[in-house]
């Protein structure tokens, strides 16, 4: 119990630290390539909303794991894409975009935007010939769905936990029986009596 106990802790704060890293590390390397795409560069330098960066987005969510959204922006924060059709065209909604649009910085914040509060990955979109900065794009993950992966992980070490706890006890009550048997069934203290 004492060993469990010890280390149960320990193991839980290592699996939940390594699953935000990884919801970390995968919104970056989405946003990453989202920006460096074609049909994100070519869409954002026709400045038209007709609908090809959308389908673009929405064809890359079909086949990407813990991504709730791709947002696409030009550099007035209007958007390109959006999981809600009619909030496309509108402006961005957090103020951490700034960053990325200003700086040219790439980044990770914790805000809440429309969908709620998110872990949301920024980095800029340049143009193709200038190199200039024509807008970004936010790819995130609700708070609550990482904090969701982090207590079915920790129910599941819990879950182990208690397992390796009542595996430990019928080993032990085997062991104390076998020590028993081989005592011929005499106490510690009865053996004392009759060696003494």
């Amino acid at each position: 119990f004492v060993s469990i106990a010890i280390t149960i802790p320990f193991v839980a704060i290592l699996i939940t630290k390594n699953i935000e890293n990884k919801a970390r590390t995968n919104i970056m390397n989405v946003a990453e390539i989202i920006a460096h795409s074609t049909e994100i560069v070519t869409g954002l330098e026709t400045k038209k909303l007709n609908n090809q960066i959308e389908n673009y987005i929405n064809i890359q969510l079909k086949n990407l794991k813990q991504i709730e959204y791709i947002i696409v922006a030009d550099k007035n924060g209007i958007r390109y894409s959006h999981p809600h059709h009619d909030i496309i065209g509108k402006k961005f909604v957090g103020g951490d975009e700034e960053r990325a649009i200003k700086k040219g910085e790439t980044y990770i914040s914790e805000a809440m935007g429309t969908l709620g509060k998110a872990l949301r990955a920024f980095t800029p979109i340049y143009d193709s010939k200038s190199k200039n900065i024509i807008g970004f794009v936010c790819v995130g993950t609700l708070s609550q769905s990482v904090e969701i992966a982090k207590h079915t992980a920790l129910l599941y070490i819990i879950f182990v936990g208690f397992l390796g706890f009542i595996t430990g006890i019928i080993g032990a009550f085997l062991l104390a029986q076998n020590i028993k048997n081989t005592l011929l069934g005499l106490e510690p203290d009865e053996i004392t009596r009759l060696y003494n």
